[in-house]
């Protein structure tokens, strides 16, 4: 009877030990948790970011502008540019540089995976640079970012292009023009470095860029002539171009280097050459809120806009709008603050139409117009002086409540003189 006593004492005095011991434990792991690992050691892969035609080409007027990079916070790297790349450039390189991807074009993603050519170059704008193949790499979040997510990718291919190709070259002496940031043609030397900044894409290098039949081909050019080509050939999809043409300049070819040795030798003025006539600027700041209004439902736009006193406040960029009925007149107002030559092309006039263009000054003087028959698109040039002006568009004959046309102002050089010259 003892020893049972005994044996049952002795298992009661057990539990309560391993009662206090398990007691003991989990108040020791109450006090002093886990830590966690560092967010660096725990970057989950991320999915692609869905996006379509109309997204990219949004992203490229806002990475222009530099609006993308605040999305994004520390550890991602900073993509700001400090300054203005003009849209199509973004535009026309994102669509060269991913279009041997399968699907061509503005690719991303490929059924999901991110887009690689093999050579570990991201995404739509073939971002390589501090990436898998680099001694030098971004870190692991931005990597994903790059690889997954367009709008960052299309942001990094920006801050490249702009702080690590255009700044340091006007650093050094590489300048075309007065190294204006908001004309096209003088992001050459930069769209040059962006693909390499060697004799492989002198425009003059005879073995490898004879570019034999431009303007009609860019086959065998250059690679920034490429991009140029691009930027005056809008692709299509669905019926539609992707952005609108700027039919930029490109230098003349014999004032760059023929091959390597030339290129390492030539001295900083060589480099320095003057505006290649004419030039062309790109805003596309009002891409975003004016044509996402035609992939709603049908409505005109920009109304009240009928007359002279409603004209509808504008700047350069493209407009999508509807003559709504047989009467309906549709006003825009411009407004510069310089001088200089503005062009204004009215296209995608709706078959079975004949829309017609006018350009009137501050007064309501009639001062350029464009009435071509049928839906043949409208274009017409003037001088302006800072101050108020008005583009007219009405019907001579039909209309479409369901068809658009599109009204594109931009200007067209850094004139000098009154245009057209004398």
């Amino acid at each position: 009877m003892n020893d049972r006593f005994n044996r049952a004492a002795i298992g009661r005095y057990s539990g309560l030990v391993f009662l206090a011991a398990a007691l003991l434990l989990l108040g020791v792991f109450l006090l002093f948790p886990a830590r966690p690992q560092p967010a660096s050691a725990q970057v989950p892969t991320p999915t692609c970011r869905p996006y379509n035609d109309q997204a990219v080409a949004f992203t490229c007027c806002d990475a222009a502008h530099d609006d993308v990079a605040d999305e994004y916070a520390p550890p991602l790297q900073d993509v700001r540019t400090g300054g203005f790349i003009p849209p199509v450039i973004l535009k026309a390189i994102g669509w060269y540089e991913s279009s041997n991807s399968p699907t061509g074009g503005w690719t991303q993603c490929v059924n999901g995976v991110p887009f690689d050519t093999g050579g570990c170059a991201w995404g739509i704008m073939q971002v390589r640079s501090h990436m898998n193949c680099d001694t030098t790499q971004f870190n692991a979040e931005t990597q994903q970012q790059v690889k997954y997510d367009y709008r960052y990718n299309i942001a990094m291919g920006a801050y490249i292009l702009k702080k690590w190709k255009w700044d340091w070259h006007q650093q050094n002496g590489r300048i075309i023009g007065n190294g204006d940031p908001y004309i096209a043609e003088h992001w050459y030397y930069a769209v040059w470095a962006y693909h390499q900044w060697t004799a492989v894409n002198s425009p003059n290098n005879p073995i490898d860029n004879p570019c034999p039949n431009w303007p009609s081909s860019f086959g065998g050019c250059a690679y920034q002539d490429k991009v140029w080509w691009w930027a005056a050939h809008p692709p299509s999809r669905g019926g539609r171009m992707l952005w609108s043409p700027v039919n930029l300049t490109r230098p003349d070819p014999a004032l760059f280097p023929t091959d390597q040795a030339e290129m390492d030798s030539w001295p900083t003025w060589r480099w320095r050459i003057s505006d290649p006539l004419p030039v062309h600027q790109d805003w596309c700041r009002n891409c975003l809120p004016l044509v996402l209004k035609n992939y709603r439902a049908p409505s005109d736009t920009y109304e009240p806009n009928d007359s002279f006193a409603q004209a509808w406040p504008i700047e350069t960029g493209t407009y999508d709008s509807y003559i709504w009925h047989a009467t309906d007149q549709d006003y825009y107002k411009f407004t510069p603050t310089r001088s200089g030559a503005i062009h204004v092309e009215l296209y995608d006039i709706p078959a079975g139409c004949d829309y017609d263009l006018y350009l009137y000054n501050g007064a309501y003087q009639l001062i350029a117009q464009s009435t071509n028959s049928g839906n043949q698109s409208e274009h017409l040039e003037s001088w302006v002086s800072p101050g108020s002006y008005y583009i007219l568009v009405k019907s001579a004959s039909g209309y479409s409540r369901e068809s658009p046309y599109r009204l594109h102002l931009y200007w067209i050089g850094k004139a000098t003189a009154p245009y057209p010259p004398p």
